[in-house]
């Protein structure tokens, strides 16, 4: 493994182990609110399929309905994206601050296709609420081939 290594030095490092944990614990623990946000998916989702249709819960408590933006690509693919304003005065000595503020986004792959012109969406009490038709199913669709010379009796 570590040839220059000794037994001694390998049990000093283990001795000084728990410090480093408590010294990276305390460095987290400052770390400002965007590594937390870029550490945790926001907005928390939940997904339900049903027979006829995707419903999609989306938590984003003072995030105003202008400032949420939905977008289905693919009929398969839908992001959420906006931004949440910062919550209260910037001045005073702040003991707790772990809601946090600025742009967000967040990408779903939908396990079915759905009909983008049908979806609803709702912002009430802090949710957003996503309904989200699901497509009919496709069916093979024969489409005639003609001969040259259909073609051209057809046209006069």
């Amino acid at each position: 493994m570590y040839p220059s290594l000794s037994l001694q030095g390998l049990w000093d490092r283990l001795g000084r182990l728990p410090e480093d944990v408590q010294e990276l614990a305390a460095g987290l623990a400052s770390k400002p609110r965007e590594w937390w946000l870029h550490t945790y998916p926001f907005p928390l989702v939940n997904v339900c399929e049903r027979d006829e249709a995707i419903h999609i819960e989306a938590e984003m408590p003072g995030v105003d309905a202008e400032n949420v933006e939905v977008l289905l690509t693919a009929g398969t693919e839908l992001t959420i994206r906006g931004e949440r304003a910062s919550a209260g005065d910037a001045s005073g000595a702040w003991h707790s601050r772990e809601r946090g503020a600025g742009r967000f986004h967040r990408t779903l792959r939908l396990a079915v296709p759905v009909e983008a012109e049908k979806a609803q969406a709702r912002l009430e009490a802090g949710v957003l609420r996503l309904v989200l038709p699901k497509a009919a199913p496709f069916q093979t669709h024969r489409i005639p081939v003609r001969g040259s010379n259909e073609t051209a009796a057809q046209a006069q």
